[in-house]
């Protein structure tokens, strides 16, 4: 639903990654009725695996992974190391208070915020330090 809101404030095209077949095919009713599938693409991957095989790259990535995914903690690098992020692109994901998070100050400007039991991360890629 957020790709679909950023198409309907601008965005030029919206991809969609989910593990879940089920939930790409609701994704992909509603792209048919709003007649956008030119401007959508969707995968059925792990976030993990597509964020280690993509090769495209976005000005701005939403992540909203269930809540009890063991491994949610490391999406955020997991992003900050593949071709997803350039430079000063942002990534937004939401996850429960209680989830651990590892992020990386050198990796990101970070932004919190709380609603109840939800955290919004909005994250934005900072240039690689030099070694």
């Amino acid at each position: 639903s957020l790709g679909l809101e950023a198409l309907s404030r601008g965005a030029g095209s919206v991809t969609m990654v989910d593990n879940s077949l089920k939930s790409l095919e609701v994704a992909e009713k509603n792209v048919r009725m709003l007649g956008c599938q030119s401007q959508c693409t969707l995968y059925q991957a792990d976030v993990f695996w597509h964020l280690k095989n993509t090769k495209q790259s976005f000005h701005l990535v939403f992540a909203d992974p269930p809540v009890k995914l063991e491994t949610i903690g490391h999406i955020p690098e997991r992003a900050y190391e593949s071709t997803v992020l350039n430079v000063d692109s942002f990534f937004v994901m939401e996850h429960s208070k209680k989830s651990r998070i590892e992020l990386d100050t050198k990796h990101f400007e970070i932004m919190k915020k709380q609603f109840g039991q939800t955290t919004v991360l909005i994250l934005k890629k900072l240039s690689p330090l030099p070694e």
